[in-house]
């Protein structure tokens, strides 16, 4: 589930690095051509991080 109050707050670097590790996991399973869902990947890091598309959206508004 997402933080709402999240929202409109700058992405941390814990946060960052959680989905770049996610990132270059997703790739080493597609270069090996093991099977993998990104689906899966995203609901396991918005339980994770507590962000969506949306809360990276409205960040990107308070630039």
């Amino acid at each position: 589930m997402a933080d709402e109050a999240k929202l409109g707050t700058n992405w941390g670097d814990d946060e960052l690095d959680l989905i770049i590790a996610d990132y270059f996991t997703m790739l080493a399973a597609d270069l090996s051509g093991q099977p993998y869902v990104k689906s899966r990947h995203s609901a396991a890091l918005i339980a994770e991080i507590g962000r969506t598309a949306r809360t990276f959206l409205e960040s990107q508004k308070a630039l």
